[in-house]
């Protein structure tokens, strides 16, 4: 199962001004899946769920972890994922949340890394200086070492779940 994260900030749109108990939701990311252009999610737990969702923080922040299936991977990478929200804006009695008023936002995820195929030692890690000093060294190596035939070859091992796709977004609502 391939990781997903999406983090991101709610502010009034008036006043700037964070949205406290926001309800963060995603209805569902759009690809070019043949399951109905719908990509597969699971939930923190790594059951199948048709949306996600989290509250706000006092400060506006909220963070939502998932999972995809990696045999969606050939649709992420030809389609970039369209994430579609649906962003809800407290109605409060007093410290009680009687209703929400939703706002609808799209946005774009982006492709990278995994932190999981860097944590588990597939990928080495860029920000280390070990690390990047030994990528140097594979990299020296490789080129004084081998036949300039095979300079094309990977660092890593092909794996399916070195993708993941990272949201950071602001709402106003």
């Amino acid at each position: 199962m391939n990781q997903g994260m999406i983090c991101g900030v709610v502010k009034n749109s008036i006043t700037g001004a964070a949205v406290s108990r926001a309800l963060v939701a995603v209805n569902h990311i759009e690809t070019a899946s043949e399951r109905g252009g719908r990509l597969r999610v699971f939930n923190a737990n790594g059951i199948e769920t048709g949306n996600l969702f989290t509250e706000t923080q006092s400060d506006g922040s909220f963070v939502l972890n998932f999972g995809w299936d990696a045999l969606d991977l050939g649709n992420v990478q030809s389609v970039p994922p369209i994430c579609h929200f649906n962003i809800g804006d407290p109605r409060t009695t007093g410290a009680t949340v009687v209703s929400y008023h939703f706002a609808r936002r799209h946005r774009t995820l982006s492709r990278a890394i995994s932190l999981g195929a860097i944590a588990n030692g597939t990928i080495p890690n860029p920000t280390s200086v070990p690390d990047c000093v030994g990528m140097a060294m594979d990299v020296y190596q490789l080129v004084r070492g081998i036949r300039l035939p095979m300079i094309g070859r990977t660092f890593m091992g092909p794996s399916a779940e070195a993708l993941a796709l990272l949201g950071f977004f602001r709402f106003n609502i």
